[in-house]
């Protein structure tokens, strides 16, 4: 995913945040371009607020986190989970999906040029965000953590009486 970021985005306008979660930036990929800026870590709900795409594994943190800011996603999903969870993303409109295939020395591989015209598409047709602000504005109104606690605990109290 990396290589492919860096063989569609590098040096140009585009500004690059990539975390690696803790894990180091392989040395060969060194230096990075000047447009890309590498942290092991970013808290998660900031970076979303403030992009104007994400582009992830599709795992569920992820996802949810890109729903929650209301911020479009390209999804490379790696296990059949996070393609599931891309297919939903898509479903909703907020994003688009590349399927990475397995090259011949096992690794998988996406196609750059698949990759980068996801990217501009969803960066430039304006329905991705309108679609990622209507669910992130139908999420709000579910009353999150504290009224998903709530429930459990209203549920939990109906057993014990039952």
């Amino acid at each position: 995913m990396i290589r492919s970021a860096i063989a569609a985005f590098g040096d140009t306008r585009m500004q690059v945040v990539l975390t690696t979660g803790y894990q180091e930036l392989p040395s060969e990929l060194a230096p990075l371009p000047s447009n890309f800026h590498h942290a092991a870590y970013l808290p998660g709900r900031a970076m979303a607020e403030r992009c104007d795409l994400m582009v992830h594994n599709g795992g569920h943190g992820s996802v949810m986190m890109g729903l929650l800011a209301g911020t479009p996603a390209v999804i490379i999903p790696t296990i059949t989970e996070r393609e599931s969870n891309a297919r939903r993303v898509m479903a909703l409109g907020a994003g688009e999906i590349v399927l990475p295939t397995n090259g011949a020395d096992g690794e998988k591989r996406i196609d750059v040029g698949d990759f980068s015209a996801k990217v501009q598409q969803v960066l430039t047709e304006p329905s991705y965000r309108q679609s990622a602000r209507r669910v992130a504005d139908s999420m709000s109104k579910l009353g999150g953590i504290r009224e998903a606690a709530d429930r459990i605990e209203r549920c939990a109290s109906l057993n014990r009486s039952s």
